[in-house]
C-alpha cells in the first residue's frame, strides 16, 4: 500500500491557505507567491 500525505500551508491566518498532495507542490506554490508560514505534512484518512 503507497503511504498518502498531504501538506498544508498556513500563513497568518486561523485557517489553512493551501492543500497540496505532495512537499514539490507545496513549495513551488509557496515560493511563486512569495508566501511564508509553516509547511505540515499529514497522513490522509487519519485523525491525529
Amino acid at each position: 500500500m503507497n503511504e498518502v500525505n498531504i501538506g498544508i500551508q498556513k500563513s497568518n491566518a486561523d485557517f489553512s491557505a493551501h492543500v497540496f498532495s505532495g512537499p514539490e507542490l507545496a513549495e513551488s506554490w509557496i515560493k511563486e507567491n512569495s508566501l511564508t508560514g509553516v509547511l505540515t505534512k499529514y497522513p490522509l484518512d487519519q485523525g491525529i
